[in-house]
């Protein structure tokens, strides 16, 4: 242990005996040490508490206020054997205290910039960055009450304070306070999972391991179903629609063909549906009235579709007429006319007929 102790900062008024304290703790004092400040050196007489002593002889000096100091363990009785027998023994169990004891420091507020009408000695507060009156210089200082004055610390990086009024435990950064909030019940769980799959169980169950461990070809997507264990899998983009309860479960576009024409549905439940016809060849008289037939679709829609329909051919004088009985599963009937005059001989200059119907597959 050194042969002196100079932690914190005292105060002593001109003509008083008491001498206090500011972060200090002055266990290992007694009678007959030496106290050393403002270049002079008095006994002291008792220690009080630990942050209080009092002097042999009346402080002769001018009123010291958060100076600094030195108290030298020169007391006579430190050197017998016994003595010192029992302050190793006292030392080691104040070492034991202060390292199981919490690092931080108690105030009444945290943040206040207007000093209290009537301080209690000993009291300390965490000034605001803007404090008025005797605190008025000090932004964000420890300020303690001696009983006659302020005593004011600039913290450390690192320093802490609880607030006696809210029970918040607050941390200087270097810059300014910063109140502590612990970890809700949620990341505790998160905090005392053994292992990366236990805390991946926490976020989001077997939805969130699976996503860890998908693998798929290029153009693949992953889909969830929420089904628990194989809640995660990976679809490609086209493929094969599919849906459960109005929910998409397979890939997003998928298309075909068939003898009845061409089809593309989507996951949201569209689908089209279209054909190209070519009208048989013969001969078409004028202001004739000519049906093409009914038409199945190549996929059955859910309900009726809008069908829209056009042609071409080497007559300008063709025009659609009609679709009639469209259903889910096709067109009752298709027809043109043609509007001229003249019959149409169509051999080698066919009209061709188009459909497209646009409705849902769900």
């Amino acid at each position: 242990m050194p042969d002196f102790y100079n932690s914190g900062t005292v105060s002593v008024n001109n003509g008083a005996t008491t001498v206090t304290g500011s972060l200090v703790l002055w266990s290992t004092v007694q009678s007959g040490d030496t106290l050393e400040l403002a270049g002079q050196r008095v006994t002291i007489a008792s220690v009080t508490d630990t942050n209080h002593l009092e002097l042999a002889a009346a402080w002769a000096g001018t009123t010291q206020s958060g100076a600094t100091y030195n108290i030298r363990y020169d007391a006579p009785a430190r050197f017998a054997g016994v003595t010192i027998a029992t302050s190793i023994r006292r030392a080691l169990e104040k070492i034991t205290v202060l390292e199981q004891a919490r690092p931080n420091y108690e105030a009444q507020t945290v943040g206040s910039n207007t000093p209290p009408g009537s301080p209690v000695n000993g009291d300390m507060y965490v000034l605001g960055v803007a404090p008025t009156g005797a605190w008025s210089g000090h932004a964000n200082n420890l300020a303690q009450w001696t009983g006659s004055a302020w005593l004011f610390t600039a913290p450390e990086r690192g320093t802490t304070v609880v607030s006696a009024a809210t029970g918040v435990l607050s941390v200087w950064n270097g810059a300014s306070w910063l109140p502590y909030v612990g970890p809700s019940s949620f990341i505790q769980t998160l905090m005392d999972d053994a292992n990366a799959a236990a805390a991946r169980a926490t976020l989001g169950g077997t939805a969130f391991q699976a996503v860890g461990t998908l693998t798929g070809a290029a153009g693949s997507f992953a889909r969830f179903s929420g089904t628990g264990a194989t809640d995660a899998v990976m679809q490609s983009i086209v493929g094969t629609v599919s849906q459960s309860s109005g929910v998409p479960t397979g890939a997003i576009v998928e298309s075909g063909s068939n003898g009845n024409g061409s089809y593309t549905k989507y996951a949201d439940g569209t689908m089209i549906c279209s054909r190209r016809h070519l009208r048989a060849p013969g001969v078409i008289a004028g202001g004739a009235f000519v049906s093409l037939g009914a038409y199945t679709f190549p996929v059955a829609f859910s309900a009726a579709p809008v069908v829209t329909t056009s042609y071409d051919g080497g007559w300008s004088v063709y025009i659609m007429s009609s679709v009639q009985g469209v259903t889910a599963t096709g067109i009752g009937g298709a027809y043109f006319t043609n509007v001229g005059t003249a019959d149409r001989d169509t051999t080698g200059t066919n009209p061709t007929f188009h459909y497209i119907a646009i409705g849902r597959w769900f």
